[in-house]
């Protein structure tokens, strides 16, 4: 059936054509019997596929005789209907629904002797489909179902004053014999002989006060009707004048009544694997169509109804597969498949049978190649396989010399996915970049694999990959102070949202780096983590993370961009030294204590945590101890005064990272004394303790950016 849709979407209104101007059409008057081809999908918000009509209001303007107007799909036969009428000087419009047709065009046929001037414009579209769910709207390509001049549906005579008539519509011009609402008619009245109205209303209903179109003496009018079908599938046209006028009706379309039963699904396939079944179809084209039932019944013979048998899932559309896992070995199953409508009617079953594999091992091998050059072989590429449905299982094994690979050992499954990681590829052209890592038949390995069935005990052999060139990225850290020195042991890290791809790499000694293998981009980030940097002159107090183009570490990294086959270089670092806090004093009297200190300069500073202990021995975390400022002193502040009983207590201060030992120290003849020691020199400090019986404060790094169940506390000394 032509034209079938499912809904109507709104669109616009939106001008797609006005000959006055040339938008959409030359600009210039149609001619006489002239006809305008108008593109009307992929514009004015008419997708570009899968409209099958549009509603447009179509206005006939600066007529130089009287004519009408006739909208139909390009490329089908012009209908006899008028979806306009004018006399000359007259500007009429019309809403009509047309049928898309070829090219996603409709045509606009001037059916007048002189010139006029088109205009469209676009209010909706229909979705193409089946009309087979209740409400949805089937277009037709307007045949004539009614005209009293030529005795079409009726007498050949005109409708007397007053009269009605009676019109069968279904089964009739395409439109259902059953399951029809309504029909949407374009009627038109010709040669009236007095003022008057048309009113179209169902028949055996009360014809209603409204009228559907009007006229004047000899004027002849057309406009669209929407009208429930009545008694016996008619409708009734009312003449509401003292005279008497001809009667046309072309059907655009019917609604249906029905919520159809879609019919069954086709295609079934079913593969059987060791502990599973991988069942597929092909799903049903009815619109009523919304989801597939599937049951299971162990032997030959499947489920009677949707309700029999064990349900395995209601896969909803667009689902074409499902994978029924937990089976036993070796055992028969069938399967039924019940296509079925939003009310779950259901169709009739598509039913498969297949045997799970009896226990055993299967394997995958393949050829892993470079995608460009000669082609050679790649060694070193590890190849991973896995199964979903073998979630404690992996399996993996490197290329050959010469590419090859075999992964032995595999249960029987029928969706393992095999990936390539070239990391450690060489054997190609493209060594120095890298190559990209993929999955099998090229899918990226931020995708889904396409699954590979391993059902029979053998090899199953052709699993082979060929990669493409990577890109790679190079530069040098340094320390920013001192001589700038390459700073080594410094983790890179680059990302890509866009390919989905990252990496890690250290630095070497010299501080320089290289990261292979990346997919051709433009949105990769390097971030440099300096977490045990060595070589620069702030090995001590440590190194500020931060991205490339010194950008902040917590802040939006600059993009470096990726290309196939070549390196990106020059992405440097310069890493600045950390600080720690410094001149530490405490001025105690008898129930309290007056803290001070000099914040390090370091930009990651966020603030000072203080914990407090009696006794000799301070808190070595920022959870021991009971605290003294909570949650912490933020930045910049550099003191803090604390009212305590207690004669002493040993208190934690935290900065950005372990930097150095800082003691305070209190004498048995009550004088305290500063201490300021490196790391290297607690040997000394301890003895410094012990010898003039000091209680002491302990000062404590923290590395930025990690969570409170990360804090990387380090002891500095203890008092003996």
């Amino acid at each position: 059936m032509p034209g079938l849709r499912r809904r109507v979407r709104g669109a616009g209104p939106y001008r797609l054509l006005d000959t006055r101007y040339g938008l959409g059409a030359p600009k210039v008057a149609v001619a006489a019997g002239g006809m305008v081809a108008l593109q009307v999908t992929g514009r004015g918000g008419v997708p570009s596929a899968g409209v099958s009509a549009v509603v447009l209001n179509v206005t006939a303007t600066a007529p130089t005789r009287a004519g009408s107007v006739t909208v139909f799909g390009t490329g089908s036969i012009r209908p006899a209907a008028n979806d306009v009428n004018f006399v000359a000087g007259q500007s009429v419009p019309n809403l009509v629904t047309a049928a898309v047709g070829t090219g996603g065009k409709v045509s606009l046929y001037n059916g007048s002797a002189g010139t006029v001037h088109l205009i469209a414009d676009v209010s909706g579209y229909y979705v193409s489909g089946n009309p087979s769910v209740v409400g949805v709207f089937g277009s037709l390509p307007q045949p004539r179902l009614l005209d009293t001049r030529t005795g079409v549906g009726a007498a050949k005579r005109s409708v007397a004053g007053y009269a009605t008539v009676g019109l069968q519509v279904t089964g009739r011009g395409g439109v259902p014999a059953t399951g029809v609402s309504a029909v949407v008619l374009n009627v038109m009245a010709a040669s009236p002989t007095r003022a008057g109205y048309v009113t179209v209303y169902g028949a055996g209903a009360s014809r209603p006060t409204a009228s559907n179109l009007n006229f004047v003496p000899a004027q002849t009018t057309s406009n669209m009707v929407v009208v429930p079908v009545g008694t016996g599938g008619k409708i009734a046209l009312y003449n509401g004048s003292a005279g008497t006028v001809q009667l046309v009706a072309d059907v655009w379309g019917w609604y249906s009544s029905t919520n159809a039963v879609p019919v069954p699904v086709s295609g079934g396939g079913a593969i059987p694997s060791v502990t599973s079944i991988a069942l597929s179809w092909t799903n049903p084209a009815s619109e009523a169509f919304t989801a597939v039932m599937i049951r299971r019944t162990q032997g030959a013979t499947a489920p009677a109804s949707a309700t029999d048998g064990v349900g395995v899932t209601d896969a909803a559309y667009p689902a074409t597969s499902f994978n029924d896992t937990g089976l036993t070995q070796g055992l028969q199953y069938s399967c039924a498949l019940f296509a079925h409508n939003a009310t779950a009617a259901y169709a009739a079953a598509a039913t498969v049978t297949a045997t799970t594999t009896a226990a055993g091992t299967g394997a995958v091998s393949g050829l892993v190649t470079d995608a460009s050059g000669a082609h050679d072989g790649l060694a070193g590429v590890n190849v991973q396989v896995h199964s979903p449905s073998l979630p404690l299982q992996s399996y993996a094994t490197v290329s050959a010399a010469d590419g090859g690979y075999t992964v032995p050992g595999l249960q029987l499954e029928s969706d393992y996915q095999v990936c390539f990681s070239a990391n450690f590829a060489f054997g190609g052209s493209s060594d120095a970049t890298g190559y990209v890592d993929q999955c099998w038949q090229n899918q990226p390995t931020s995708g889904t694999p396409t699954p590979v069935a391993v059902t029979s005990v053998a090899t199953r052999t052709g699993i082979n990959a060929a990669l493409a060139h990577g890109g790679a990225i190079s530069g040098t850290v340094s320390d920013a102070g001192g001589t700038h020195l390459g700073l080594a042991h410094v983790n890179v890290q680059v990302s890509s949202p866009s390919t989905g791809t990252h990496a890690l790499v250290s630095t070497a000694a010299d501080g320089s780096y290289l990261v292979p293998g990346f997919p051709a981009g433009t949105a990769y980030v390097v971030c440099f983590q300096a977490s045990g940097a060595t070589g620069g002159s702030s090995d001590a107090a440590g190194y500020v993370d931060q991205c490339w183009n010194n950008q902040p570490a917590a802040g939006t990294a600059t993009a470096v961009s990726v290309t196939a086959g070549h390196t990106t270089p020059g992405i440097n670092a310069a890493l600045a030294g950390a600080g720690a806090v410094t001149n530490v004093t405490a001025t105690p009297d008898t129930t309290s204590v007056d803290l001070s200190w000099t914040n390090p300069t370091g930009g990651s500073l966020t603030g000072v945590v203080i914990r407090r202990a009696p006794g000799d021995i301070a808190p070595a975390t920022a959870t021991d101890g009971s605290p003294v400022a909570v949650p912490e002193v933020a930045k910049p502040w550099d003191h803090l005064h604390r009212h305590r009983p207690d004669l002493w207590c040993a208190i934690l201060l935290r900065a950005v990272r372990p930097l150095r030992s800082v003691g305070l120290c209190r004498r048995g003849d009550g004088k305290h004394h500063h201490i300021d020691q490196g790391d290297d020199d607690l040997d000394r400090l301890h003895p410094f303790l012990r010898g003039h019986h000091c209680r002491w404060h302990q000062v404590l790094g923290l590395q930025r950016g990690r969570s409170a169940g990360q804090r990387d506390f380090r002891q500095l000394q203890h008092p003996g």
